[in-house]
């Protein structure tokens, strides 16, 4: 096996990076499903779930004083 060359790069050869489509300003990420620290927000132009940390999650706006 002598002077083989597999074609193989470093970013290749990294294990446990995954990249995903990112969503919600680059703070979140398009994936089939959210992990468990995760909830998702609305759908990605792909149809899939925009998954964003619950630290990032917006707060939801006050309601409008009805009067």
């Amino acid at each position: 096996m002598r002077g083989t060359n597999f074609g193989l790069t470093k970013s290749t050869l990294q294990r446990g990076r995954t990249e995903f489509k990112r969503c919600w300003k680059g703070q979140g990420a398009c994936r089939t499903y959210c992990m468990r620290q995760e909830t998702f927000m609305h759908l990605c132009p792909d149809a899939s779930l925009c998954c964003l940390s619950y630290a990032f999650k917006p707060r939801p706006l006050p309601k409008p004083e009805s009067g």
